[in-house]
Order: C-alpha cells, then sequence, then structure tokens
C-alpha cells in the first residue's frame, strides 16, 4: 500500500498513551523483548547472528509499539487477546 500523506504525517506524529491498559501493553512488549534478548544473549554465541536476532528483538518491539500507537483511534487497546496456552504470568517471573 503506498503511503498518504495522511499515514506519513500520523507516523511522524508522537502518540502518547491514552490509557493504563496502553501503558501496561507497551511495558509488556518491552518486558517481553528484555527477557527475550537476554536469553539469546545467554545461550547465543557472540558474533553476527547474536547480534541479528538482537536487532530483530529490538525491530519487533518498536513496530509493535508503532502498531498500538499509530493504530489507537481506530483499535484501542482495550482488553488483552493472548493465544491459547499463553500464560502472561510468565513475563512477571521467567
Amino acid at each position: 500500500m503506498a503511503p498518504t500523506q495522511e499515514r506519513i504525517n500520523d507516523w511522524f506524529t508522537h502518540h502518547p498513551p491514552k490509557t493504563e491498559l496502553q501503558i501496561e501493553a507497551y511495558r509488556g512488549l518491552r518486558d517481553a523483548g528484555r527477557i527475550f534478548a537476554s536469553h539469546i544473549i545467554a545461550v547465543v554465541p557472540d558474533g553476527p547472528e547474536q547480534d541479528e536476532a538482537i536487532k530483530s528483538i529490538r525491530a519487533a518491539v518498536m513496530w509493535a509499539n508503532a502498531g498500538i500507537a499509530c493504530n489507537e483511534p481506530k483499535f484501542p487497546v482495550t482488553e488483552r487477546k493472548y493465544p491459547p496456552g499463553f500464560d502472561p504470568e510468565y513475563l512477571k517471573n521467567p
């Protein structure tokens, strides 16, 4: 899809969190990224593969945050929708 001026303006606008649930969503993404990155550092030898894995996690968290921020008016974070079998408590005590 070709970007429109409206989308470009939206992408380069600050989108402050509007609800506590949205703030928690951002925090959960950062925490999950931190846990995953820490595990990568613990088990993958130093080198280009480890570097790329960490960059990919950072990019995933960034894009997920952007997805929440830029789509908030159309799709507000009103509930958590975890996939079946996922235990979000794991993020608190990995």
